[in-house]
């Protein structure tokens, strides 16, 4: 199946039905589809994924993974959510995957600091940051799913609830429940842990 410029002019606001189409002669392998997908959301991906990582660079990286895994996997869609939505999530985990990999690098440059600073005053001070760090990352782990990924799109990468709502695919109330149940529940981990709140 291959869809023609002439037949289909995308735009990010472009009607459901015709973005489903758009996917569909993707997933045949549609060049041309495939373009005007990545011309019609490549801003928006942009600025999604800016607001994540904060770099223009690794920005762009996010657009371009994104956009080779909607080529890849635009057969798997099966629009049970919006096209939208389904890129949205996509540019999600791609921005995660390089703020997992910053924070590796950051790791390796904070053992060697570890290493320089344990002959300096306030080495204690240290060692009792990193331990809270710790225990908070536990906590966090101890959340469901959901609620951890709702905490750390809105208190680490500065996401609104509106675009929590939108990359989870849910409501804004559900999103903000979400967000209280996750507060209570490291609030009563860190208690447990003795970790001052």
């Amino acid at each position: 199946m291959s869809i023609d410029d002439s037949d289909l002019a995308i735009t990010r606001r472009a009607e459901e039905p015709e973005l489903k189409l758009t996917l569909v002669a993707i997933a045949t392998g549609d060049q041309q589809a495939m373009i005007r997908f990545y011309k019609a959301f490549e801003s928006r991906v942009y600025a999604f994924a800016m607001r994540r990582v904060g770099n223009a660079e690794e920005a762009e990286g996010v657009v371009v993974e994104t956009m080779y895994e909607v080529w890849k996997a635009a057969k798997n869609f099966k629009g049970e959510s919006k096209v939208e939505t389904w890129l949205l999530g996509i540019a999600k985990y791609k921005s995660l995957d390089k703020l997992r990999a910053r924070d590796l690098q950051t790791d390796d440059i904070e053992d060697y600091s570890e290493t320089l600073a344990d002959e300096s005053p306030g080495t204690e001070q240290l060692v009792y940051a990193k331990e809270r760090a710790h225990i908070l990352a536990d906590c966090i782990d101890e959340l469901p799913k959901d609620q951890s990924e709702a905490l750390h799109l809105v208190y680490f990468e500065g996401a609104s609830v509106e675009e929590v709502s939108e990359v989870q695919a849910i409501p804004g109330g559900t999103v903000k429940t979400r967000l209280f149940h996750a507060r209570k529940k490291l609030k009563d981990c860190l208690e447990r842990n003795r970790v001052e709140v």
